[in-house]
């Protein structure tokens, strides 16, 4: 892995904004097209395997709790326990999550896994990859648009076509920015119909969410943590014929909670750090509360896989 310097394009914020990506100087300066990292073939190797190993062990984890039931390091309300575990026996699709790594050269760590409401998407995919062909620069490792689509289509196929995509009206540009592109997406994918609106413009009828307009939601993509939905809706989401996405078994892995459970699962390939000892999870009540359920830059707990640990 290198760090190199590129030069800057003519005009590159107006390039970015061309494609929806609003954000690209948020805090003075996000986007940043003076420097670039250039990975071997073989690094690029390592992370897609890590990132798919990693995958698989949450599911292994979510299809364990569930089985045993064993729900007490999460802290989540009976509502939400009894969401997560019906929408994972009943098999409902998941279209994406986001692993947030850090990786020297030699070892992969695990900071976080942004299962329910990851950002990050649009500057991601298609301004990287509009930066990489202006620029005339080699391939790049980056298929997340060609996949995206490609799940649209797979959770598509045999269910109704039209979709309603929600986040709060407080949110910022950076969630915005994320929904209409996977909103893009979904249409590329072909979706016949799909629309935006403010998560709290929804309401519910004879079952049914339903938009503003008092049309029933087929199926819901919402960029808003579960948690929140389940605490001001828990009743109505219990009972709905309305498909959710991300599904509510996410619940059960985008919280810090699973660093120190995949720890446990997995001695000698993972190893976890914090200021409280893995041994003691659970912290108390006060202590653990935003551990578990913080989103955002907050990392209380490292994992990481080592380049020996996977000889």
């Amino acid at each position: 892995m290198e760090r190199i310097t590129v030069p800057k394009r003519d005009g590159w914020q107006a390039r970015c904004e061309e494609d929806g990506f609003s954000i690209h100087s948020i805090d003075g300066l996000y986007w940043n097209e003076g420097y670039a990292f250039r990975f071997s073939g073989a690094e690029i190797d390592a992370l897609d395997d890590a990132t798919a190993e990693l995958h698989a062990m949450c599911l292994d984890l979510v299809a364990d709790v569930v089985q045993r039931g064993h729900y007490q390091d999460y802290g989540l309300s009976d509502e939400a326990i009894a969401l997560a575990e019906s929408s994972w026996r009943s098999h409902q699709p998941s279209l994406y999550g986001r692993f947030d790594l850090a990786y020297d050269g030699r070892s992969i760590k695990l900071l976080e896994y942004n299962a329910d409401t990851p950002t990050g998407l649009l500057e991601s995919s298609v301004i990287q990859w509009r930066w990489l062909t202006d620029l005339g620069l080699p391939d790049q490792f980056n298929s997340i648009h060609e996949k995206l689509i490609d799940g649209w289509r797979r959770l598509l196929f045999g269910h109704p076509s039209s979709l309603h995509f929600a986040a709060s009206q407080c949110a910022g540009a950076e969630d915005w920015d994320t929904l209409h592109y996977l909103l893009d997406t979904a249409l590329q994918a072909g979706c016949q119909r799909a629309s935006s609106l403010n998560i709290e413009d929804i309401g519910e009828r004879e079952g049914w969410l339903v938009d503003s307009r008092g049309e029933p939601i087929q199926a819901l993509f919402k960029l808003y943590p579960f948690e929140w939905l389940a605490a001001e809706c828990g009743d109505a989401l219990a009972s709905t014929p309305t498909r959710l996405l991300e599904p509510a078994w996410k619940l059960l892995l985008s919280t810090k909670a699973i660093l120190p459970m995949l720890w446990r699962r997995h001695p000698g390939i993972l190893c976890c750090w914090s200021r409280i000892s893995p041994g003691r999870w659970p912290p108390s009540p006060d202590s653990g509360r935003r551990s578990r359920c913080c989103r955002g830059k907050a990392p209380t707990f490292l994992v990481w896989k080592t380049a020996a640990s996977r000889a």
